[in-house]
């Protein structure tokens, strides 16, 4: 990607090939099964922490330490 990733480009960038952004709630498995989409095609970004339905950034912290560590080892 060659555009700075801030606040305005994780709320109004278009999800695509190369691009996705997902609520910290997701499910690690869920995660994973895009994180192997990505790895089979040419790479791509994963902003977790925005609301992929709102686009409303909500961040992590609305998520256990736990939970943040499973995301981070999303198998």
């Amino acid at each position: 990607m060659k555009r700075e990733i801030d606040a305005d480009f994780l709320v109004h960038e278009p999800e695509g090939e190369i691009f996705d952004v997902k609520s910290a709630r997701i499910r690690p498995a869920d995660l994973a099964e895009l994180l192997v989409a990505f790895a089979n095609t040419k790479g791509g970004t994963v902003a977790i922490g925005v609301s992929d339905k709102s686009r409303r950034l909500e961040g992590i912290s609305c998520v256990d330490a736990q939970h943040i560590n499973d995301l981070l080892s999303a198998q």
